[in-house]
């Protein structure tokens, strides 16, 4: 069994449409909806699925590069694992679609096997970017810069854009004077937000959730995307992961298994959208996630790509 992690915050047909290709009784999904959203339809987000056991958890106003996010990853993770113990969890947003079948994601999955100390262990499937062995700029400015702007800020101010415009020139300027914090209090590591991991890995980051909380929502910048980089890089689960080498590469998030177009950005914060020339790519990727798509942007890569998976799945029945 799978549980599917899913944080999300608007685009609900795009939501819908994820949740039919998640959907399959091998699998159980769990929503977190960001609570600034407003008219969600619950029960038709919910009735997209037939097979899959669907649950909504506690939500949480969301604030970009805050803890907040953080706090909606725990939620997510705790209430999975407190129903049942699953061979993986994928922690996915509502943006992102499956680049294969249940079947090929299932099968990829039971396959994921490395030596580790003389015995065939489940693969943990977390990106690295960055860690203590390279402090350039984008470590110093998330870890030793202090973020007093964004602690502050609430999703519902009007000035939220203001706020982290004086944040990112704060911590600029703290680069520039070296005079952020002297000492880290741990080793950090960061990478994408979204992964797959085992049961294991899932219960361990769960039971440092006060931990957590005392080490990143205070100065850590984006503590989402350094959240289970740092607690897996200084465990034993190091020797888990698909690889523990830092990658700075366009293809960094490969690691982690999601196809994200890092090179090609829609702006400073986010990576590319997915558009109909791209299908080419998302076709020949050997990865098993996409982020992201957004229908406002091009709605019929979305139905092009869903009508792929759909013939995909007919030429394995036909086969069998």
């Amino acid at each position: 069994m799978h549980a599917y992690l899913i944080q999300a915050h608007g685009s609900w047909d795009l939501l819908e449409k994820a949740l039919a290709l998640y959907d399959d009784a091998r699998n159980d999904l769990y929503l977190h909806i960001d609570a600034n959203s407003r008219n969600v339809p619950f029960e038709q987000i919910k009735g997209a699925c037939r097979r899959s056991r669907v649950e909504f958890v506690r939500r949480v106003p969301i604030v970009y590069a805050s803890y907040s996010i953080c706090i909606a990853t725990f939620e997510l993770l705790e209430a999975a694992t407190r129903r049942r113990s699953y061979d993986y969890y994928h922690l996915v947003s509502g943006q992102d679609l499956p680049l294969a079948t249940q079947d090929a994601i299932h099968e990829f999955f039971r396959g994921a096997l490395k030596e580790v100390a003389g015995r065939r262990v489940p693969v943990n499937f977390v990106s690295l970017w960055g860690g203590p062995g390279a402090v350039n700029q984008s470590y110093w400015t998330r870890f030793y810069a202090h973020n007093p702007w964004i602690r502050h800020a609430r999703a519902r101010h009007r000035p939220l854009r203001a706020l982290f415009f004086l944040n990112r020139c704060t911590r600029r300027l703290q680069y520039l004077l070296q005079a952020g914090r002297k000492a880290l209090p741990y080793p950090y590591y960061f990478g994408d937000s979204w992964f797959s991991i085992t049961d294991d890995l899932a219960r361990h980051v769960v039971a440092r959730r006060a931990w957590c909380e005392r080490v990143f929502s205070r100065h850590v910048f984006c503590p989402d995307e350094a959240l289970v980089q740092t607690l897996v890089m200084n465990s034993e689960f190091r020797s888990t992961l698909y690889s523990d080498v830092v990658d700075e590469g366009p293809s960094r998030s490969r690691r982690c298994l999601r196809l994200i177009d890092w090179s090609r950005m829609e702006n400073r914060m986010s990576p590319r959208v997915w558009r109909r020339e791209d299908l080419g790519i998302l076709e020949s990727s050997s990865c098993l996630f996409a982020r992201k798509f957004d229908p406002k942007v091009d709605a019929a890569v979305i139905d092009r790509w869903i009508d792929h998976l759909g013939r995909a799945v007919d030429g394995v029945d036909a086969a069998s």
